[in-house]
């Protein structure tokens, strides 16, 4: 039903211009000056107005709506689908069995860089004691020689 050149009638209570506000579209001269962001911007801008008024006037008089998850699948209402939880669970195990690896990892790598560590130990406490060794064999036998290993 059309009321006028102005307006188009899209159901009893909701009118809506059909002329385009001069604000947000400039004119057409103007339209070449604007880049095209900036006039998709202000097409955006037109629609989501338009929208708003749309859903005002149809929301007129109802409550605020409240928001409601419900998850609806062949398993029933409230499950999650059976192939995301079982994704999730293998996606869970994977990463425990990682975690685990990088566990036994570094335990690996500690001992590793210990037993390095007590074997050049052993090595300098060895040359140590040989070098001691030598010096008071060249002692009791009276000779003095320099040592250097």
């Amino acid at each position: 039903m059309n009321t006028g050149s102005n307006f188009v009638c899209l159901s009893k209570e909701l009118l809506i211009s059909s002329k385009k506000d001069p604000l947000v579209n400039p004119s057409r001269n103007r339209l070449k000056t604007l880049s095209w962001q900036e006039r998709r911007k202000l097409e955006r801008e037109r629609k989501q107005q338009e929208e708003d008024e749309q859903t005002l006037a149809k929301v007129e008089g109802l409550e605020d709506p409240v928001g409601i998850e419900i998850l609806r699948s062949r398993a029933g209402v409230g499950l999650e689908d059976p192939h995301k939880e079982k994704r999730k669970k293998e996606e869970n195990m994977m990463n425990m069995k990682k975690m685990w690896k990088e566990e036994d990892l570094m335990k690996e790598f500690g001992s590793r860089q210990k037993s390095q560590w007590q074997s050049k130990r052993v090595i300098i406490n060895y040359n140590k004691t040989h070098t001691l060794v030598l010096h008071d064999v060249f002692k009791v036998n009276g000779l003095h020689m320099s040592l250097k290993l």
